[in-house]
Parts: structure tokens; C-alpha cells; sequence
């Protein structure tokens, strides 16, 4: 065999049915409760959802006093916004402005950060397009010019196999 079986951990896991549990039956440190709680509802029904995001939102209070609250703050709406794509950032707003304006401040700060993240990728992904459509370009003129195949590879970074395609859609 090509590996050996001593350096293949053999780990055990439990799995837990968060759902079946109450929110008492959760017990542990604040974030630890959160994270429980975030697991368990995340894909309930939006009615549910809402309501115990509240509950959610008013635990924070205990950890905004910690050094990384705002961090555990931030990934949990994080999570949220990457779980439930039927969550806007606005539902999350109004009710966070219920339980703290400060809170409800972040989220805020938090969908600028991500608007941002989303539009900079934008961004990095047109400009690749664009100089993957401009090496097309130079390719195409320089098998126009009858340059060999492998230099306009060289020259463009461009795959073999793309720029023979591209000399065959030419020649036709």
C-alpha cells in the first residue's frame, strides 16, 4: 500500500441532534452556547429563525465586554449571511436594533465589509478576464503573423491546446 496505516489517525466523534435539545439544555461558555444555538437553527423554518435570533443577539451582550467579541460577532454574522441566503442583512439589522443600537451599528459595518470583499472580488475576477481575453488577442494576431504555436504559448502563458483551437478557428 502507498501509505501506512500509523500515521492515519483514528479519531471518535459524536454526533449531536442539537434541535431535540431546549436553549436551558445548553449549557458551557457563552460562545460555545451561541455557536450550539447558531448550529441548531440555522436552517429552521424563517419564522423560527427570527425569533431566536433575537436570543441569539441578547447573548452577545455577555461577550462584548471580551477581547474577541467583536471578532466572534462578526464570524457569526458572517455565518449566518453564508448559510441563509434567504437572510438579508437589513431583517438583521431591524432586529438587532431591538435588543442594542451599538450591535445593530456593526452588522451594519459588517455588510459594508462585505460589499466591499464582494465588489474587490469583482473586481480581481474582471481584470482576469480582461487579460485572459487580451492574451486571446495578441494570441490570435500572432498566429495571424504565422507565429509558432509554442512561442505564442510562451509569450501569452496561454495552454497549448487553447491557442491550437484558437489557430484552427482561424484557419477556417
Amino acid at each position: 500500500m502507498w501509505y501506512n496505516k500509523k500515521y492515519i489517525p483514528n479519531f471518535e466523534y459524536i454526533l449531536y441532534d442539537l434541535y431535540r435539545y431546549k436553549e436551558e439544555d445548553i449549557k458551557g461558555e457563552v460562545i460555545l452556547r451561541i455557536s450550539l444555538e447558531a448550529f441548531k437553527i440555522i436552517f429552521a423554518d424563517n419564522q423560527t429563525f427570527m425569533r431566536e435570533i433575537e436570543k441569539i443577539l441578547e447573548a452577545f451582550e455577555t461577550l462584548e465586554r471580551q477581547s474577541k467579541g467583536i471578532e466572534y460577532f462578526e464570524t457569526f454574522i458572517r455565518y449566518i449571511m453564508n448559510a441563509r441566503k434567504d437572510i438579508k442583512i437589513e431583517e438583521l439589522y431591524k432586529i438587532s436594533q431591538r435588543v442594542s443600537q451599538e450591535r445593530s451599528e456593526k452588522i451594519m459595518t459588517i455588510a459594508e465589509k462585505l460589499i466591499n470583499e464582494g465588489i474587490e472580488k469583482g473586481i480581481e475576477k474582471g481584470m482576469e478576464k480582461g487579460m485572459e481575453k487580451g492574451n486571446m488577442e495578441t494570441a490570435k494576431a500572432a498566429l495571424k503573423e504565422g507565429m509558432a504555436i509554442e512561442l505564442v504559448a510562451k509569450i501569452t502563458g496561454l495552454h497549448l491546446e487553447a491557442i491550437d483551437q484558437l489557430n484552427k478557428e482561424i484557419s477556417h
